[in-house]
């Protein structure tokens, strides 16, 4: 983009003089005056300041409906059709919650505390789904319930196969505890592994005892059965996140992947080093919002301190979320109960693009003004958006913060 002496080209300097006519901050002929009617020095510095406000301009100047027109660190622009659709705007990422409902019980989980109605979305609402998000752009999506596990999904199988005529929806995940593999043959699941870009298996103890005080299910065997036959159709596909009671090391973790899952696996799965482990927590687990932390955890496993949150949260800007009777919410992470405050309608009603850029969705992008909502204000699954000034990759891929 730059001529052997160090200067940028007519084509550069161009586009920058009409991005910047088109927000109305300089006319296009300064630029082709400045460059014939004075020396190139000069000209080289026009062109240069002309770069540098075209660079302010992307991510200072105010566009109209933009809600994080507060937030400077936000490059709008450096997102475009990622953050942007049209004039309106949308989140990176859809979650699609296609069953709400759990094979486990676990003590660090809502699950057992929401009151909505316990359902598998149906077909209809699911193929709105599809079609609304691959209209705003589509990308990536992901298919973990807010509280629940997909293999719950007895439509799983004809759910991925509509996806496949949408590939605009360029990049699925889920996140699955696998001890419902035996829901499905070895074809079933290859296929159901194939659909994937990244599938995240949590585990929840690595002795039976553990898992069982965890998740309240005396179902150990069959999850480390359903692990193992996840790795052998597509170890590639796979990462572990590990959510434990006991003060369990990395090194421990790994001696366990080692002896109990991939002993004795044939094929490319043995030789997947290091071992894929997103995430490693014996402890600081969220409250949800409503979950009593003033009660124990077994083997003195601990809470996330309480605190109260003033800060906006970053995470509806990473995804937003879709329940399985087709509401949506703002909150894409805690809000497992649909509470009204952050419902934003149903896709029935609205489109997925629309309901995002309703008042009530600007005015919760502006807590300043508006308020906390109350069922934000403990949810220690917070954080603050000025995380984004330090972890500005964050947006380049949400799911190192989200998971599956």
């Amino acid at each position: 983009m730059h001529s052997d002496d160090g200067t940028q080209n007519e084509e550069v300097i161009g586009s920058n003089a009409n991005c910047l006519s088109s927000r109305g901050a300089i006319p296009t002929s300064w630029i082709a005056r400045v460059s014939s009617k004075v020396p190139d020095v000069v000209a080289r510095c026009a062109s240069r300041a002309a770069h540098l406000l075209v660079q302010y301009t992307n991510r200072h100047v105010h566009i109209p409906g933009n809600p994080w027109d507060r937030y400077p660190y936000i490059n709008v622009k450096r997102y475009e059709g990622k953050l942007t659709c049209g004039t309106r705007f949308r989140p990176l990422t859809l979650n699609c919650e296609t069953v709400n409902t759990c094979n486990n019980a676990c003590v660090i989980c809502a699950c057992s505390e929401q009151t909505r109605k316990k359902i598998s979305m149906s077909m209809s609402i699911f193929e709105k789904v599809v079609q609304d998000y691959s209209s705003m752009g589509g990308g990536h999506m992901s298919l973990t319930p807010i509280v629940g596990d997909i293999l719950m999904d007895r439509d799983i199988l004809e759910r991925l196969r509509i996806l496949e005529s949408h590939p605009g929806i360029d990049d699925l995940s889920v996140t699955t505890n696998a001890s419902l593999a035996h829901r499905f043959d070895d074809s079933e699941l290859r296929y159901f592994v194939s659909r994937f870009s990244r599938i995240q298996i949590s585990i929840y103890g690595l002795d039976a005892e553990e898992y069982r005080e965890m998740t309240k299910r005396k179902t150990y065997d069959q999850m480390v059965t359903g692990i193992r036959r996840f790795l052998q159709v597509g170890a590639d596909k796979v990462t572990f996140s590990f959510r434990l009671l006991r003060q369990w090391t990395r090194r421990d973790v790994d001696a366990w992947l080692d002896r109990t899952i991939y002993a004795n696996l044939a094929g490319r799965a043995i030789t997947t080093e290091p071992r894929p482990i997103n995430s490693l927590m014996t402890g600081g687990y969220a409250n949800w919002g409503v979950l009593d932390t003033s009660k124990p955890l077994p083997f003195n496993a601990s809470w996330c301190p309480p605190r109260v949150n003033k800060t906006q949260c970053m995470l509806p800007i990473l995804s937003f979320l879709v329940y399985s009777n087709g509401n949506v919410s703002f909150c894409p992470c805690d809000n497992f109960d649909d509470v009204e405050e952050l419902s934003l309608g149903n896709i029935k009603d609205a489109t997925l693009l629309e309901l995002y850029n309703t008042p009530k969705a600007k005015a919760l992008w502006n807590w300043k003004e508006h308020g906390v909502p109350g069922f934000c204000k403990r949810c220690t699954f917070h954080i603050p958006i000025q995380y984004l000034r330090l972890s500005r990759e964050a947006l380049d891929d949400p799911f190192k913060i989200m998971g599956g």
